[in-house]
């Protein structure tokens, strides 16, 4: 099952999953950020040093009408992340998640789509 727009969501991995509700669903990050060859082009910005790196997000974000979603397209493509996610959902938390223990007080935000999970409706 695909998350679509307006679906109720939560991240399911989280000790407190959390519900909110997808207000933007976006299939190919890199397209809309308009980075040509988005798998490669983060391998590159990975493997630069911190202060280049900074620089070109920077750049990315400029060019871009979602800022957020170029910072956040970074940081879940960086090193300590194994998979390249390119897929992107805008929440907006109703009961935020948990976050290492303590609770995520963003009211809102991008997250992978693939780390979400759709909210089965109780009959």
């Amino acid at each position: 099952m695909t998350i679509q727009q307006g679906d109720l969501v939560n991240l399911y991995r989280r000790v407190d999953s959390g519900m909110g509700i997808v207000l933007e669903q976006i299939d190919d990050a890199s397209k809309v950020l308009k980075i040509p060859n988005g798998k490669q082009f983060t391998a590159t910005v990975r493997d630069m040093n911190w202060n280049t790196r900074a620089i070109v997000i920077a750049e990315v974000k400029l060019l871009t009408d979602k800022p957020h979603l170029s910072t956040k397209f970074f940081y879940y493509n960086s090193r300590w992340c194994k998979k390249y996610k390119n897929t992107f959902s805008f929440v907006r938390w109703f009961k935020h998640p948990s976050a290492y223990g303590a609770l995520d007080s963003q009211k809102d935000g991008w997250y992978p789509t693939e780390w979400l999970k759709t909210i089965k409706k109780s009959t």
